[in-house]
């Protein structure tokens, strides 16, 4: 706590090289990690629930619509189209920083789940509702990857 705290001022006082900071990373719950390594190997996971096959993204332990906690995961073909989307421009985290602006998209994959994550490649102004996408996987660290997005 002290350090993080330290690291706070001397970042306030301009000491701190920012570059040295990590991007906050996904915790690794069970069932996000099985998300995530799923997401090594496949374009796209989505998670199902073995009792009414409800396709869900992200995953929780507990469906909503039939309150099971069985987990079958589905492989998706990861082509979807763009729900909305918009231009970030002040970073959640200071690990992001260098990175704004980006573009955040939600889009809309088999069964009607939607994702949210960032689109590569693209200019705002380009952008339409129902545009189609695809997912990209992305090596963020070692262990690491993560589905981004690109136009189709």
């Amino acid at each position: 706590m002290v350090t993080l705290v330290m690291d706070r001022l001397q970042l306030c006082k301009g000491l701190l090289d920012v570059r040295r900071l990590y991007k906050a990373n996904p915790r690794t719950q069970h069932r996000l990690s099985t998300f995530l390594g799923c997401s090594k190997r496949r374009p796209l996971s989505l998670s199902s629930r073995g009792d009414c096959g409800k396709l869900r993204h992200y995953p929780r332990p507990i469906c909503d619509e039939c309150y099971s906690d069985h987990v079958e995961w589905k492989t998706s073909n990861g082509k979807g189209v763009i729900y909305s989307w918009t231009e970030t421009h002040h970073p959640f985290h200071i690990g992001f920083r260098g990175e704004t602006p980006y573009i955040l998209v939600t889009a809309e994959f088999d069964g009607g789940v939607r994702m949210q994550t960032q689109l590569l490649g693209a200019k705002v102004e380009d952008l339409k509702i129902g545009m189609h996408v695809e997912v990209v996987l992305t090596k963020a660290t070692e262990d690491l990857t993560l589905p981004l997005l690109r136009l189709a």
